[in-house]
């Protein structure tokens, strides 16, 4: 697994919501992705007899469902974490930013190693579906 490492200590409060913004874009990109994988592997596409297909795909389609909780969920910390960043008030605060800083390092790993995860799912499933796909 890539190793996350943050580089936000010294990033402005803008520099800090543009990450988050960011990493909005691409959960929201992975859920129309998920969409289409699941249409994917309910298609009638695939070699027949081929071993443990149906469980395969239930197992894919498991995972599909669980990498749309998932960003769903990012999605709303993300939104709180934004509200937070929005907040400009309380920056003057030096506790509060670090506290929001740390939260943030916290986020973007969690987001990270969704990512990473998510690349490694979509890799299996595509190697699979090329290798069982009708000729």
């Amino acid at each position: 697994m890539r190793t996350y490492k943050s580089f936000n200590k010294d990033k402005t409060i803008e520099a800090l919501e543009y990450d988050m913004l960011q990493y909005s874009e691409r959960l929201l990109h992975i859920k129309a992705e998920q969409d289409f994988y699941s249409t994917l592997v309910n298609a009638p596409i695939f070699k027949p007899r081929t071993a443990n297909l149906f469980e395969k795909l239930e197992q894919f389609k498991r995972q599909i469902q669980q990498t749309k909780t998932l960003s769903s969920g990012l999605l709303n910390e993300i939104s709180t974490h934004i509200n937070k960043i929005n907040n400009k008030t309380e920056w003057k605060d030096l506790g509060y930013r670090n506290s929001l800083v740390t939260g943030h390092d916290v986020l973007e790993h969690k987001i990270h190693d969704f990512f990473v995860k998510t690349a490694d799912s979509k890799s299996q499933l595509l190697q699979y579906i090329q290798s069982v796909l009708l000729d």
